[in-house]
């Protein structure tokens, strides 16, 4: 896979767009740096859950969808916490800013892979634990050996980006990642 899935996609242009224009607003003082964090998280609960739906390809979510979710805005959520303090602190906005604020779009693409992979028992999604959180466009190629008796082989392939140290090792242990019987061996 060269680049994120088109629907994954769209929503992190849709995400940058809006967070882009949310820190314009932090840059102009139209609003404050709290309103700018209550504005970042309201998009990154709505992006998170949207990345889930597109990966699940469905409106409908279980408890444990939600719950992970929630687990995951909350990961965000502490960071977006830092960020904020880092703003309030500097006195002046800073143009680099912007570039901190775009990291955030990325972060939806855990969701979408784990509503894409479903219930397979994998060690990692894309964007989990990484350096890059995302931004090399990493994605899990799965082949179904054996639908019934629950047995996958998982490659985790590179996307077309500049790759974290994380993504590369990973490219070199995932490949395959076996599942037999519905279990990570």
């Amino acid at each position: 896979m060269n680049s994120y899935p088109p629907q994954l996609q769209s929503l992190i242009d849709k995400l940058r767009l809006s967070i882009h224009d949310l820190t314009a607003q932090l840059e102009t003082g139209l609003i404050q740096v709290e309103d700018w964090q209550a504005g970042m998280q309201a998009l990154l609960a709505r992006y998170h859950t949207a990345a889930y739906m597109v990966g699940l390809e469905s409106e409908s979510l279980s408890q444990s969808a939600l719950d992970s979710i929630a687990a995951q805005v909350e990961a965000q959520l502490a960071y977006l916490d830092n960020f904020a303090l880092v703003i309030s602190s500097a006195g002046e906005f800073q143009a680099e800013f912007y570039g901190r604020a775009d990291m955030y779009a990325g972060s939806i693409t855990t969701e979408y892979w784990e509503a894409r992979v479903g219930d397979l028992p994998l060690p990692a999604m894309p964007g989990q634990g990484t350096q890059c959180g995302g931004r090399c466009k990493c994605a899990w190629r799965i082949d179904t050996l054996d639908e019934k008796a629950g047995d996958h082989d998982a490659y985790w392939e590179l996307g077309n980006a500049d790759h974290c140290q994380t993504c590369l090792q990973r490219s070199e242990d995932w490949n395959p990642v076996q599942i037999r019987g519905g279990a990570l061996l």
